[in-house]
């Protein structure tokens, strides 16, 4: 033990400890130590005692993770209770070509655009976070009960309660329930001597709001109104063009004194769409005679 100290009091002293120092009141160049203390008192106080004190406390700790009934209790919990696996932060980034088109830059387009291109992707997301949100509620509940925690009212505390609230506390689960959609709009000049840049966070509710506004404009979108609004003089001139302003189903031409009108083949009141596939040009006879008629097994 002896060698112990006088290793460690050398190292210390840089080398200028000698043995019979361990026994001495008072050190060179040292305020005398109190009655009855020596160097190696000393030693004891300085390094021994906080020295037992972590090992007491490493102790604790493995007794409570192999005997500790919340910290066991809050493991089979933490096992039980699976949460969707979600980024805390969701990155876009977008290049700009000119310094105003960045300051008038919509991020709510940007974003239902993005929406568009991949709803199914952002709709798991928004869903994955409404579920971990549910979940979490639930969790926090039973993690609370299994802790002591009691509203208005402090637990009961034992000898090792402190210690493995503690423990248990960092082991508690944090699962992402309100992700950020982050976007970076930037514009660089020609040469690259001049950035600018904007940025835009949305949270969960912002993009509720956008996924909302995403399904009201496409059940517009298949909307008759819609679909009748797309028919635009230049789209009817291009459909009586490919079929050589002539009715498809009876041949006859404006010369002939008939008024020529562009058809859907499956009519909008069916769910037909202002496309050039569904579009056909067929005199006026023709196309009162016909009405809103559509025969998906036959001839139309």
């Amino acid at each position: 033990m002896l060698d112990m100290w006088h290793t460690l009091l050398e190292s210390l002293s840089g080398g200028q400890l000698r043995s019979d120092m361990l026994s001495q009141a008072q050190l060179p160049g040292l305020p005398p130590l109190p009655d009855g203390w020596t160097v190696e008192t000393l030693l004891l106080a300085v390094v021994g005692i906080p020295a037992a004190l972590a090992l007491l406390h490493f102790l604790r700790v493995i007794f409570i993770m192999a005997f500790g009934k919340k910290y066991r209790a809050l493991r089979a919990l933490n096992k039980a209770c699976e949460f969707d696996h979600l980024k805390p932060r969701y990155e876009y980034k977008v290049s700009l070509t000119s310094r105003k088109q960045l300051e008038r830059y919509d991020f709510d387009r940007f974003f239902l655009d993005e929406y568009g291109r991949n709803p199914k992707g952002f709709g798991a997301i928004l869903d994955k976070a409404l579920n971990n949100e549910k979940k979490r509620r639930k969790y926090t509940a039973d993690a609370e009960r299994l802790l002591g925690v009691k509203p208005g009212g402090a637990a009961h505390v034992k000898f090792f309660d402190p210690l493995e609230v503690k423990m248990c506390k960092r082991r508690l689960r944090k699962p992402v329930v309100s992700p950020v959609f982050h976007c970076t709009a930037e514009y660089v000049s020609p040469k690259g001597q001049n950035r600018s840049s904007r940025d835009a966070d949305y949270n969960m509710k912002q993009m509720e709001a956008i996924a909302k506004q995403y399904q009201k404009n496409k059940e517009f979108q298949a909307s008759k109104a819609y679909q009748r609004s797309l028919m635009t003089d230049s789209l009817r001139y291009d459909i009586m063009k490919r079929d050589n302003f002539r009715c498809v189903l009876c041949g006859r031409t404006a010369k002939e004194g008939v008024k020529l009108h562009v058809d859907h083949i499956l009519p909008v009141a069916k769910g037909g769409l202002t496309v050039p596939d569904n579009l056909r040009t067929l005199c006026d006879q023709c196309n009162l005679g016909k009405s809103d008629k559509y025969d998906p097994r036959g001839a139309n």
